[in-house]
C-alpha cells in the first residue's frame, strides 16, 4: 500500500502523515463493525422469537444474528413490492450462506436436549433448526404456496419426492450433504424427510406462506 502523502510547512511532500492516517481509518473500520454488529443483534431481537433469542444468548444454539439482518434485508425489499408474492425462493441466497462453521456451537446443539428450535415465526416466514436422530423421519407433507427452502448444516439427510395427490406416487430421492439446498412447493409435489444414517444429522428449514 502507498504512503499518503501530506504537505509540510516547506511545502515539500511528507509521509508523516501515514501512521496517523491508518490509525484512524483502523478505528473507522472498527467502528463501522461495531455498527454492523449492533444492527444485526438488533434484527437477531426483533426477527426472533423470545425463546430463541434467550437461547441464543446462551449459547444453545447457533448464531444466527448476521442470518436475521440478511433475512431482514430481504423482507424489507419483497414488502415494497405490491404485487409479487412472498416465496421462500427469495430467501435462498440468504440461507445458502449460513452454515455451522463454529464447531463449539454445532457440538452444543447436538448435546442439548431440545432437539427442534423455531427461530423466526411471523406473518411473513417460518425457520426453523433440526437435529435429526438417527433413524429418524417425518412423514409425507405438503406446503402453503409460498414453499419450502431447507439446507443440510450437519450430517446427511435423504427426502423423497411424491406425486401431490391421494394416491402420492414416488417422483424422486435425494441425498443431501452439508451446504446442500433445496426447494419444493406442492406444484413439484410432496415430501418426506428422514436421517436413514448412524449419525445425527442438522438442517434448517424456512417456510413462507406464499401471500402478502
Amino acid at each position: 500500500m502507498n504512503a499518503v502523502p501530506s504537505i509540510n510547512p516547506n511545502n515539500q511532500l511528507s509521509v508523516a502523515a501515514k501512521p496517523l492516517f491508518v490509525k484512524h481509518l483502523s478505528r473507522q473500520n472498527a467502528d463501522q463493525q461495531t455498527d454492523e454488529q449492533s444492527g444485526e443483534f438488533v434484527n437477531s431481537r426483533r426477527l426472533l422469537t423470545t425463546e430463541a433469542f434467550e437461547r441464543m444468548l446462551r449459547k444453545e444454539i447457533p448464531n444466527v444474528e448476521h442470518l436475521c439482518s440478511e433475512l431482514s434485508q430481504v423482507i424489507e425489499t419483497m414488502s415494497s413490492s405490491a404485487t409479487q408474492p412472498i416465496s421462500a425462493l427469495g430467501f435462498a441466497p440468504a440461507l445458502s450462506r449460513f452454515g455451522l462453521e463454529d464447531k463449539r456451537e454445532l457440538d452444543q446443539f447436538l448435546q442439548n436436549p431440545e432437539a427442534k428450535q423455531v427461530l423466526i415465526q411471523n406473518g411473513t416466514l417460518k425457520l426453523i433448526l433440526i437435529r435429526w436422530a438417527p433413524g429418524e423421519s417425518y412423514h409425507i407433507h405438503g406446503h402453503a404456496s409460498g414453499g419450502c427452502v431447507f439446507k443440510v448444516l450437519y450430517g446427511s439427510i435423504v427426502e423423497r419426492r411424491y406425486t401431490a395427490d391421494d394416491q402420492k406416487r414416488l417422483l424422486a430421492k435425494n441425498e443431501y450433504y452439508p451446504g446442500n439446498l433445496t426447494y419444493i412447493d406442492d406444484t413439484m409435489g410432496y415430501h418426506d424427510v428422514a436421517n436413514p444414517g448412524k449419525h445425527p444429522a442438522v438442517t434448517m428449514h424456512l417456510y413462507t406462506p406464499g401471500k402478502k
